[in-house]
């Protein structure tokens, strides 16, 4: 596996998940 791509990915998810808090704080 491409170790730029397990980056992405981990990235993708952190993202994901402070979106997801935003948006539970937000409301």
């Amino acid at each position: 596996m491409n170790p730029l791509n397990v980056i992405q990915d981990s990235l993708y998810f952190f993202r994901r998940q402070l979106v997801s808090i935003l948006v539970v704080n937000a409301n």
